[in-house]
């Protein structure tokens, strides 16, 4: 979220740790799911959106992803955007990790 933040020019995005006291409850979130997925919602509210869903939603207010947003929204389209969203997102503890 540090790098995403930094790319932020238009401060389009408010990141809120699923881990800070209350907005589970607050929210309504499940946490089984915030697990496996990342989630998003618009400041002006409405529902969730997860996994790519969630990733589109950022690409769209980050000018820097601009030019790779519509290939996500391609992805989900062809029904590979999810499984690749869902892939990375259960190796992303070791992604960042040198070897060893």
């Amino acid at each position: 979220m540090a790098t995403l933040k930094r790319f932020d020019w238009l401060n389009a995005l408010e990141p809120v740790s699923f881990h800070a006291p209350g907005v589970i409850a607050r929210d309504g979130l499940d946490l089984m799911r915030l697990n496996r997925r990342m989630q998003t919602r618009r400041a002006s509210g409405g529902p969730i959106s997860e996994g790519i869903d969630a990733v589109i939603q950022i690409a769209w207010r980050v000018p820097v992803l601009w030019p790779v947003a519509p290939f996500l929204v391609l992805a989900r389209g062809l029904g590979i955007g999810q499984r690749a969203y869902d892939y990375l997102a259960a190796r992303r503890h070791r992604l960042g990790r040198p070897p060893v």
